[in-house]
């Protein structure tokens, strides 16, 4: 009986070691859920027309543009050179420019949409279930980048709004010869009066000689009417002839009424000859070949 009692005793011995051996190891937790971001990149591009603010799908553009709960940020690139968010506005497939000036035509616009994917996975349940990636947006207000800016309501840009351009400094270098040929033809209008000096002309008092214009006969032989010498055209000249000689031109005052001579010592009978020159027909063709060459050096 005592032999039984013990091997009793034992195995119960045995089973308290055994509970504690499984008391004192404990299970490792399960780890945290992690989560990867990802991030997901859509582009639209098109051309300026030099006219229209609006851009999109519709109008002749490539790709898509989604509506601004589905992206966290957009980037605009006008010409190459990014520009601030409070110059354009997004919507489903459209872009419309904020800003007082229009690309040029012919200018590039790339829209990059970019969305931030969180990736987490869930803790495993007691039931046996089928594990799935859930993919949420991530759509937080950043900094006012220029770069990286979300489209809040009320999140307004400090740029004045004009369109960012590209500056590139450049130095250029002329260098060659521009040959150019020049013809004139010279036309010449001239019109011949010829009168002849009478007492009453002579004003010795004056020192002058006034000489209206209906004594003066035109080349045909007719008189002329009064105020109706040909005046001096700008650039036009005119030539005096006393007794057949040439004056100087200081000593003749031509008008429409008459011919003055700065003189009183003529005498009567002298004959008087005046013409007057137009060069209003006068033309003049230039021909030019540029033989340059023009060296920039873009510094930037």
């Amino acid at each position: 009986m005592a032999m039984r009692t013990g091997k009793r005793g034992g195995k119960k011995d045995c089973n308290a070691s055994r509970q504690a051996k499984r008391k004192s190891v404990r299970k490792p937790r399960p780890a945290s859920p992690s989560c990867i971001l990802k991030v997901s990149r859509i582009y639209f591009y098109g051309l300026s027309d030099g006219v229209c603010r609006d851009f999109g799908p519709a109008r002749g553009g490539s790709g898509r543009i989604p509506a601004p709960s589905q992206v966290s940020w957009y980037n605009l690139y006008v010409n190459q050179s990014i520009q601030p968010p409070c110059l354009y506005r997004i919507g489903p497939n459209s872009l419309h420019l904020l800003s007082r000036d229009v690309p040029p035509r012919g200018a590039p616009v790339l829209l990059e949409s970019v969305s931030l994917l969180l990736s987490r996975k869930p803790r495993k349940r007691r039931r046996r279930t089928k594990i799935r990636h859930e993919q949420m947006p991530v759509a937080l207000k950043t900094s006012r980048s220029y770069a990286i800016t979300s489209q809040w309501k009320g999140d307004e840009g400090d740029m004045p709004p004009s369109l960012i351009k590209a500056f590139f400094a450049a130095s250029s270098v002329v260098s060659g010869t521009v040959d150019t040929v020049t013809s004139t033809n010279v036309v010449d209008a001239a019109t011949r009066f010829n009168a002849a000096v009478t007492a009453p002309m002579i004003d010795a008092g004056a020192g002058t000689t006034t000489i209206p214009a209906t004594s003066f006969l035109d080349d045909g032989g007719n008189p002329v009417p009064a105020g109706s010498l040909p005046a001096i055209a700008p650039g036009g000249s005119f030539d005096v002839y006393v007794n057949g000689i040439l004056q100087q031109s200081e000593l003749s005052t031509p008008s429409p009424t008459g011919l003055v001579l700065a003189t009183a010592d003529i005498l009567p009978g002298t004959p008087v000859n005046l013409a007057i020159h137009n060069y209003g027909g006068t033309t003049s063709t230039s021909t030019s070949t540029p033989t340059l060459t023009v060296t920039t050096t873009i510094n930037s």
